[in-house]
This record gives structure tokens, C-alpha cells and sequence, in this order.
């Protein structure tokens, strides 16, 4: 597992001079691969240690100075770390985004952080990395400070899809919000997918035949609420289980707050207290209200079979 360091002094000699890719990198999207793809193969030519520095809280929470900070993130923070160890970061430097941090020049950023803390060997980053107060610095002050500081530094263009569209974490965004998740996952590398935890919820979906495990959703960027076909895995269950997923609130028994709420297709189990991935395959439709129960009933009869269809084609 990856190794995780938030206080900078702690960090030990065998992880300085290290090859250190800098970012949010929210959603671990095929850009940001890329560049964890490039210092990963920096590191090994140079034979030193690979690591990843990025902030917490994200930068938009911060920023909202206790305003409405839900919707920032594309996955949540443990997500993330998973997505980053699967890259094969040795370790991550995990800075406190925080008024101390964003109140240093970013010549200080640079000189107090990545040289006398870090003593970083080569620095990688997007062309359109900014940092220090003000994100007054920029790929341009970078390289010069790396010249003036004695270490490497590489800015990497972002890269576009087949398309000519660039992949980019709004992008991403943009095509979550109308609901678009198969052009989103195709972004991600991945299909996109929330994780977490099963709640107990109060029973209606098991009243109306559908019993469903419910999820809680925490300062994520959320689709489209809708109905949407899913995949699911369970953890510590290597089985791949077909469902269907509502995302959004519930007009029809005026609640406002979002849920996420999955009904598996082929089998019935108890998941309360278990971890989900929920892998969003495809929109099936919006969200509405219904005049009644019994075409609640119908319609989400109706969702399992489009759902069923979806799914058993992949």
C-alpha cells in the first residue's frame, strides 16, 4: 500500500530525492495517468523513489470558506489514494491545504517545500499547474527556480482523446452533469463509480419489492439524478453483481437530500454495513415524481429490465 506522509518533516531519507509528480488530481483521469506514467518511468531510469504530492482538503472546499462545499470532488479522498496506488506510487506527500499553505509566496513554496523539505531530484507537473499565493507561480517561474535551485523539472501539455477533446477533470465534470457517464468513464480510463458505505435506510424500497442498499454521498460532484444501470462489487466478494441504481432525491415522498440507492438484479443479500463499488454503466432516465405507488412500482419494474439489458450485454 502506498505510504502516506502529511507532516514533511517525518518523511524519511530513503523517500527524498525523489521523482514527484504535483496536483489535485481529482478523478485520476487519463491525463493524470499520463503523468504519473512519465515520472514512474523518469524514476526508474534515474533509480529513485517515485511519489505523488497533492492537497487536502480540495482546494474548491477550502475556498468556499464555509459556504456549500458539496459537489467538489470526482471521487472521495480514499478513492483517490486507491487510484494512486494502483499506479504504483511508492508514497504521497499529502499537504494541508490551509491558510498557511496557500499564504506562501510560490518561491517559498518551492524553496521551503520541495527543495529544503523534500530535497526533490525532479519535479513533474501539468502546463497548467499554478501554486503559491495568489497562484502567482506557473510552469515559467518553476523552470526557472529549478535552474536557480539545482533540480529537474518537467511540464507535461494536457493530452486529448481521440477526439481532439481535452481530458480534463472539468470535462469530466460537464459530462457527469448531463448524465453522460459512458463518455466520462472513457476519460477516467475507468468506469466511474461511487464507493461507500451501506446505511440503513427506512424500507420503502423492500415495501414496494425492490429492496435496495443505500448509500451516503459526501462532497461528491454528482451525475445527473436519475435511474442509471450499474455494476457492483462487493468487498471481500470477487463476484461482479448486475443492478440498477436511483441517484437523487425523492420527489415522490418529498425528501431532499440525495441518496444513492441500488437494487441488485440476479441475487438478494443482506449489505448493510458493506463497502459498495457502484460502477455507472449507463443513464437510463431522470429523475420524477409519481401520482402514485403503483406507478412507482411499474416504472421501476420497467428500470430493472432496461437495466438487466444494459448490463448483461458488457
Amino acid at each position: 500500500m502506498v505510504k502516506i506522509f502529511r507532516d514533511l518533516s517525518q518523511v524519511p531519507k530513503s523517500y527524498k530525492h525523489a521523482v514527484i509528480t504535483v496536483g489535485n488530481f481529482d478523478g485520476l483521469h487519463l491525463g493524470h495517468q499520463s503523468i504519473i506514467s512519465q515520472a514512474k518511468a523518469r524514476a526508474k531510469a534515474n533509480n529513485s523513489p517515485l511519489a505523488l504530492m497533492t492537497f487536502e482538503p480540495h482546494p474548491r472546499e477550502f475556498f468556499s470558506k464555509g459556504k456549500d462545499n458539496s459537489g467538489m470532488r470526482i471521487y472521495d479522498f480514499r478513492s483517490k489514494i486507491q487510484a494512486i496506488d494502483s499506479l504504483g506510487v511508492e508514497c504521497v506527500f499529502l499537504l494541508r491545504f490551509n491558510e498557511k499553505l496557500t499564504s506562501l509566496s510560490a518561491h517559498d513554496f518551492i524553496k521551503n517545500i520541495i527543495v529544503d523539505s523534500l530535497a526533490a531530484q525532479h519535479i513533474i507537473t501539468g502546463d497548467n499547474f499554478y501554486f503559491g499565493k495568489n497562484r502567482q507561480g506557473d510552469k515559467n517561474l518553476m523552470a526557472q527556480e529549478a535552474k536557480n535551485l539545482g533540480f529537474g523539472y518537467t511540464a507535461l501539455p494536457q493530452i486529448s482523446d481521440d477526439n481532439g477533446e481535452s481530458i480534463s477533470s472539468s470535462n469530466i465534470r460537464n459530462y457527469l452533469k448531463h448524465g453522460n457517464v459512458k463518455k466520462a468513464s472513457e476519460l477516467l480510463g475507468c468506469n466511474y463509480h461511487i464507493i461507500g458505505r451501506v446505511k440503513h435506510g427506512e424500507g420503502r424500497g423492500k415495501k414496494l419489492g425492490f429492496p435496495t442498499a443505500n448509500i451516503e454521498l459526501h462532497k461528491l460532484f454528482l451525475p445527473r439524478y436519475g435511474v442509471y444501470a450499474v455494476q457492483v462489487k462487493i468487498a471481500g466478494d470477487k463476484k461482479i453483481y448486475n443492478a440498477v441504481a436511483n441517484l437523487g432525491t425523492k420527489p415522490t415522498f418529498g425528501i431532499n437530500a440525495p441518496l444513492l440507492e441500488v437494487h441488485l438484479l440476479d441475487t438478494k443479500q443482506d449489505l448493510y454495513g458493506k463497502r459498495l463499488c457502484v460502477e455507472f454503466i449507463d443513464f437510463i432516465r431522470g429523475e420524477k415524481k409519481f401520482d402514485s405507488i403503483d406507478s412507482l412500482r411499474r416504472q421501476i419494474e420497467s428500470d430493472c429490465e432496461t437495466a438487466q439489458q444494459i448490463t448483461g450485454n458488457i
